[in-house]
């Protein structure tokens, strides 16, 4: 299933033949240029605020009131279009996401929100 990215870019072609997916908005080498002050500061500032979200989601993951991995995510999800090493993390999050439901699906484990296996005496 093609991201939102590649619906709106297209697909591109890495030198193996395989469907990568473009940047939005093209890197300056795609550009064949300089970029703009403009997307200078977002690409920055996206970078800077993925990166102090995933700072903080570590550091509040030691803590028992907070929940770090929602902090974490936020800012793995806000760096993907910078960092292809985010995009990485990310799509391998949800990867284990997609295989631990589908666990419980095959398990058939009865589900506590309906009440199946308990037991009434």
């Amino acid at each position: 299933m093609p991201s939102g990215l590649e619906i709106a870019c297209g697909p591109a072609y890495n030198a193996s033949r395989r469907i990568v997916a473009r940047r939005w908005p093209p890197s300056p080498d795609e550009q064949g240029g300089r970029a703009s002050l403009k997307q200078s500061v977002v690409r920055y500032s996206r970078l800077t605020g993925g990166s102090l979200l995933v700072l903080f989601g570590v550091i509040s993951g030691f803590l028992p009131v907070l929940q770090g991995w929602m902090f974490i995510l936020a800012g793995l999800a806000i760096m993907a279009p910078e960092s292809e090493r985010a995009r990485r993390a990310l799509d391998w999050v949800k990867a284990r996401v997609q295989r631990t439901e589908k666990g419980k699906e095959a398990d058939g484990a009865p589900d506590a929100d309906r009440g199946e296996g308990i037991d009434e005496q």
